[in-house]
């Protein structure tokens, strides 16, 4: 008799769940579309659900003896149903889960949407010992309550989940106690953590700005010179040495920073892996460089002065500029010494090319070159500075940069409000404010030989540059103190 009470009340549930089908189906629908709304902001979210099958809860009943909880009333059972409609947002790492969690609790308490969740005691411990966010969820539809479980799990937990259902659904309590089975689902789950932890790195890093990211891919290159060259300096000179300026500005030079592919960089990085694998070491007889002579026939004119500079400080004997210079042709591989002197000083005048780009009035007279009028300030602050971090942008080379361009603009203005006034007539004070604009900027001392070379009286012209009698004794005395360029600058001298 009970059996037949049992089967009965069974039979009814199925009937019931089955008529409300279509109705929880729209339900379903609505709930996906108001949780992806929701979950907007967050990449990589899927939302899925799922009804119940009615043919599914009869060994849920047995197992669960819900036929004497609800005195053999089908409908109530079924209106307490936690799970006839079932949802599940799946996102990408498993520290997504709580933020989401509190993003569909914080949109709920707004009102704005039709369904409440209880989020108190959430994440819930499950049997196997690991959290899951299971919620129960109420739908309000036309004033009825229907009921219906969310879950959130991650790409990770989500597969493991699936992984584990498959195994041991229902049987679990079972197998549980199985050590064996136990650890082959312990060990399976640390892995997919490792995996989560992975992907949530990676995504750390593709949130990054493209400035973070190039900074990274930066690092990664200067490391992997630094890594190849540094023992065999130390073992050379007998010493260890901090030569990381020279392997930031190699990096810059020999990795093109300024593409928005970061595939593209990571090619070239690969490439530079190569190389540095191919490249001969560094030796005593390297120090033979520093007898070659420069030809300078054999360097491009606009290359020849940094090509001087570099010359100048190898045979000088400065180990940042030689060493600088060694691993360049050791990685490079040109065919000569000038060649490669060539090669070096293209590649660092590349680094400020385009700083006249903003400009116009100053770029519009013919036989004009601007960018040789710039090179010239630029090469005369790089050679009183002597550094090699003066053309790396990780150090100094941003600044100057900024620094010339706002220099220019201020020349554009002066030359706007003097239309007869010509560049032409103006180079060499262009030259040299642009030169003091730069040291002082940098907060280098400005060589006084420079200054004293510069003709302050003569007046070529109607219309030229010229400083103040004061600003020449400031300079003269301690050739600091300046902050712009603009405050260098008297005006246009016109004579009577």
């Amino acid at each position: 008799m009970t059996q037949t009470l049992i089967d009965n009340f069974s039979i009814e549930a199925e009937e019931e769940l089955e008529k409300r089908k279509s109705s929880y189906d729209e339900i379903k629908k609505a709930l996906i579309k108001d949780l992806k709304e929701i979950c907007s902001s967050y990449n990589g979210i899927n939302v899925i659900g799922r009804l119940k099958d009615p043919k599914k809860i009869r060994e849920k009943i047995y197992r669960k003896n819900y036929y004497t909880k609800y005195h053999g009333n089908a409908v109530d059972f079924i209106n307490d149903l936690p799970d006839g409609i079932g949802i599940r947002i799946v996102c990408s790492l498993n520290s997504d889960e709580k933020q989401i969690v509190e993003s569909i609790n914080k949109a709920v308490l707004s009102g704005r949407y039709s369904f409440t969740i209880s989020t108190e005691g959430q994440p819930q411990i499950q049997k196997n010992g690991f959290d899951i966010y299971r919620m129960d969820g109420i739908y309000d539809k036309e004033g009825q309550k229907i009921r219906f479980e969310l879950q959130v799990k991650s790409q990770t937990h989500n597969l493991w989940g699936e992984v584990e259902h498959a195994l041991f659904y229902k049987n679990y309590d079972f197998i549980i106690g199985g050590d064996v089975f136990t650890g082959f689902m312990k060990n399976i789950y640390k892995e997919l953590e490792i995996i989560d932890d992975e992907l949530t790195a990676l995504n750390r890093y593709l949130k990054k700005s493209n400035d973070d990211r190039y900074a990274e891919l930066r690092e990664i290159a200067t490391r992997i010179i630094e890594e190849r060259f540094e023992k065999e300096i130390k073992s050379i000179i007998g010493c260890a040495i901090d030569l990381r300026e020279v392997y930031v500005l190699l990096a810059e030079i020999l990795i093109k920073f300024d593409r928005t592919n970061n595939d593209e960089i990571i090619q070239q990085i690969q490439e530079l892996t190569v190389k540095l694998k191919n490249a001969k070491d560094v030796t005593t007889d390297d120090f033979a460089l520093s007898e070659e002579k420069l030809d300078e026939d054999s360097v491009a004119n606009r290359n020849l002065e940094i090509a001087r500079l570099i010359d100048q400080n190898i045979k000088a004997g400065d180990i940042y500029w030689f060493f600088f210079f060694d691993i360049y042709m050791k990685i490079s591989k040109p065919s000569d010494y000038s060649k490669g002197l060539g090669d070096l000083a293209n590649e660092l005048m590349n680094i400020y090319k385009g700083l006249s780009d903003d400009v116009v009035l100053l770029n519009d007279e013919e036989d004009v070159d601007l960018n040789g009028i710039i090179n010239k300030a630029i090469i005369a602050a790089a050679s009183d500075v002597n550094k090699i971090s003066f053309f790396s942008t990780s150090y100094c080379m941003n600044e100057v940069k900024s620094c010339v361009k706002d220099a220019l603009l201020s020349f554009e203005e002066l030359f706007d409000k003097h239309p007869a006034a010509r560049v032409d007539d103006n180079t060499d004070s262009i030259v040299v404010f642009l030169y003091i604009s730069i040291m002082l900027c940098l907060k280098e001392k400005i060589e006084a030989s420079r200054m004293m070379n510069y003709d302050f009286s003569t007046i070529h012209n109607d219309y030229q540059l010229t400083f103040s009698k004061e600003n020449i004794e400031i300079i003269k005395r301690d050739l600091l103190g300046f902050t712009q360029v603009e405050e260098l600058i008297q005006c246009f001298s016109e004579e009577d």
